[in-house]
């Protein structure tokens, strides 16, 4: 179950990657391209870094429920801009998609983190 966690997670990032450069219009990737980019995969990137470190031994299928909630809702937010009702101020999305992401993996890997914790005991 640990590999299916990785590919996931690799296939939203390479996904939210793609929606950024298709809402850049195919031009030249400038520093601040790159900047919403390392941004719009740090949600995913941090996923990554507490499975490998800090949620080690937390039940897979509730990290997994996290990872798919955490990007699902990331990537809808994106393919709404894009694709389903596009408006011009659909930049901010790209802005603030990745900040509501942080705050729902600070949440629900603190529950994961509690709960495994509480298991301990």
């Amino acid at each position: 179950m640990a590999g299916a966690h990785k590919a996931f997670l690799l296939i939203l990032a390479i996904a939210t990657l793609w929606m950024a450069l298709l809402a850049g219009g195919g031009q030249s990737i400038g520093a601040g391209a790159i900047i919403f980019m390392v941004w719009g995969v740090s949600p995913y990137l941090l996923l990554w870094t507490l499975k490998r470190y800090v949620l080690t031994d937390v039940a897979p299928r509730a990290l997994l429920a996290l990872i798919a909630l955490v990007g699902v809702t990331g990537l809808y937010a994106y393919a709404d801009v894009l694709f389903l009702n596009p408006r011009n101020d659909g930049g901010f999305t790209f802005l603030i998609t990745p900040f509501v992401q942080w705050i729902m993996v600070v949440l629900g890997g603190g529950a994961l983190y509690w709960l495994k914790r509480r298991r301990r005991d």
